[in-house]
Formats: structure tokens, sequence, C-alpha cells
């Protein structure tokens, strides 16, 4: 019952930012199209203006084949919630979202409710006096949610985040540092420290469309860890400046990372 509303709740803004004519937030003019942080795995350098609040979520099904059966979960709606709190700082708030895991061969599916993050990102250079755009964030994963989604310990990450305009139509963007994952049954849990890793150039292709190449991964800093890797690529489309779509899909390319995974989703930043 939760999601369906909160579906519907987004679904409605969705609407009211699509339909709302420019003239109606002339009084309140929007600095600039909405960045966001989805749906490639690189993080934006970028913070939500001051004042304004940004909505991103979306659907994901991941793939795993594994020597006797496969599974498939779905996540929705995975949200992130990102409001400026001032001209270098935003607070941020995800929801991993209802998880149901598929297994080739049983009857039903295993859902359960995934973890909640907070977390704070720090504008700490911008490109205005040239160069790279530059931030950082910090989350910690709070094992709020149910069954075998959830992790049972928090979990933190900090991320240094940076972006380079290539030209007027190309950008590259990376990401990396360190995060503490827990994973195993209750009783028998471990925290494992990784490196992650990330790099994704955009393109502009038209003044709505732009589509994105992906590398990103984790490396394990102990023997007990699996290091993995994937590649993934998509498109976005920029409706308005408050209101964008996206699709993507990625492989698996190192260790136990899911073989294959589609994504879509919706970004709304509320008007003031």
């Amino acid at each position: 019952m939760l999601i369906m509303r909160l579906a519907s709740a987004l679904a409605s803004v969705a609407l009211t930012a699509l339909v709302l004519p420019d003239h109606a937030l002339a009084q309140h003019p929007m600095p600039g199209p909405l960045v966001t942080d989805r749906p490639d795995q690189t993080e934006s350098a970028s913070i939500v203006p001051r004042g304004l609040v940004q909505i991103e979520a979306g659907w994901a099904l991941d793939h795993t084949a594994e020597r006797s059966h496969s599974i498939r979960t779905h996540s929705v709606p995975g949200v992130l919630v990102r409001a400026g709190i001032t001209d270098r700082f935003e607070a941020r708030f995800g929801f991993a979202g209802w998880q149901a895991a598929d297994t080739a061969g049983a009857r039903g599916a295993a859902s359960a409710l995934g973890d909640t993050e907070v977390g704070v990102k720090a504008l700490l250079r911008d490109a205005e006096s040239g160069g790279p755009t530059i931030a950082l964030i910090a989350h910690v994963t709070l094992p709020t949610g149910s069954g075998e989604a959830t992790t049972g310990r928090p979990d933190p990450s900090v991320l240094i985040t940076i972006a380079h305009g290539l030209s007027e139509n190309v950008s590259l963007g990376w990401n990396a540092g360190p995060a503490w994952a827990t994973a195993g049954t209750p009783g028998a849990r471990e925290t494992l420290l990784g490196m992650v890793g990330t790099a994704s150039l955009g393109f502009g292709l038209t003044d709505r469309w732009s589509a994105f190449v992906e590398v990103f991964g984790v490396a394990a800093t102990s023997d007990a860890g699996d290091s993995v890797g994937s590649v993934d690529g998509g498109v976005t489309l920029r409706l308005s400046d408050n209101l964008q779509f996206d699709a993507s899909l990625g492989l698996g390319v190192v260790g136990p990372a899911p073989d294959w995974s589609i994504a879509s989703g919706v970004s709304i930043r509320l008007p003031r």
C-alpha cells in the first residue's frame, strides 16, 4: 500500500511538471535544466539549487545466472530525494524500495523492503574559473529494510565526484572512494571495505536527448571480498527544465555482478 501511494504521488507530480506552462513559473525562474544523479552509477558533481527539491526515482531489473538456477530481482521505486540547503550544500535521502527476487523453478517471489540512506553532498569547486567541478558525497545506509534486502548494519561511504566539460556536447564524470558493505545472514554478517570507481562519458545529442556510456565497479580490499565490475549505457529525455525520463542497460563483466540489468526512471525538480 505504501509503495502504491508513493508511486501515485510521483506520477501526479510528474504530470504537473509536464503540463505546467512556462509562463506559470515566470515569477520564479528556474536556474537552468536539472542535473540528475541517475540513470548512471556515476554521481554528478552538481548541487541542487538552494531552496529546491529534486526527486529521482525508477524501476530496475537485475538478472543473475548461477550453475543450477537464475535469479531476477525487481526493485521499485528506488527513490533519491535531494534538497538544496545552500549554494554549496545539499541534503540527500534515499530508499532502495520494494525488492522482489524471482528464482527460476521456484514458486512465487521472495519480496522485502530495502534499506534507506541519508547523506550530504558538498560542492568543493565549481567550473566558473575553469577546470573541473568537484564535490564530496558522504552517505550512511541504515538497516531499515526487511528480510534479505537489508544489510542489518549501518554502512558508510565517501565519494569524490569530478566532472569535466570536454566540449560543448561531451562531458566526463568520475567517482572514487571507500564504501563499506555488509552481507550474510542474521548472526553471520560480515562488513567488508571496497574501493568504488566509476567513469561516465556523456553526450548531448539534441536539446532534449542525451546519452552516456560508463564503466563502474568495486575493488575488494581483502581476500574475503569479491571485486565486481560492469559496463552500462543509456539515454535521457528532458521534457522541461524540471522533468526528465531515462532508460539504461548494463552488463556484468567482472566477478559476481549481475549478468545484465535494465532500468528506467523519472526525475522531477519541484518548482518554488
